[in-house]
């Protein structure tokens, strides 16, 4: 869509609905403060119930994640 606001043209992008937009795969890796990868250490999406664990390489992935999503990430 567009505005005209004399002498410029606003160009608008359409809005979509949240729940329209496409989530994110996420890949990442989870290290201690040395580098090292930390097997078993939890993800979680804040506000949701979305959640993984790491795999023994301290790999992760959570797929249909909103680009601005935050994770909380603990490990015992």
């Amino acid at each position: 869509t567009y505005v005209l606001d004399a002498p410029y043209v606003i160009v608008k992008t359409k809005e979509l609905p949240k729940a329209a937009l496409p989530g994110i795969i996420l890949t990442g890796l989870v290290t201690d403060e040395n580098g090292a990868p930390l097997p078993g250490a939890s993800i979680l999406v804040k506000g949701t119930t979305k959640a993984t664990a790491t795999n023994g390489n301290g790999a992760f992935t959570l797929a249909d994640i909103e680009a601005d999503a935050t994770l909380i990430i603990s490990n015992v």
